[in-house]
């Protein structure tokens, strides 16, 4: 793109640079949005892994509510921080 970018500046075309500079903008931006996505997803997955773990422990009664009510109550508040 950077080479795209600089035979544009060298065309004597009006606004074709500025136009591709805003394309080159969005285009990174989208790829941006698109990595987030994906670890938003890598995290949405591991989370419901950690709560399936403590979900099987919980039934196979080695967890008490009482030790792990305060760190499960943090995480929800991290993953309510991370996702408004």
């Amino acid at each position: 793109m950077d080479a795209i970018h600089l035979c544009l500046s060298l065309a004597p075309l009006p606004y074709l640079s500025p136009a591709f500079s805003t394309l080159r903008y969005i285009w990174l931006s989208i790829e941006q949005v698109q990595t987030s996505k994906w670890q938003l997803e890598a995290l949405a997955q591991s989370i419901a892994q950690l709560l399936q773990a403590l979900d099987e422990e919980y039934m196979a009664g080695r967890l008490l509510q009482d030790k792990t009510a305060v760190p499960l109550a943090e995480l929800c508040k991290f993953v309510a921080y991370m996702m408004p």
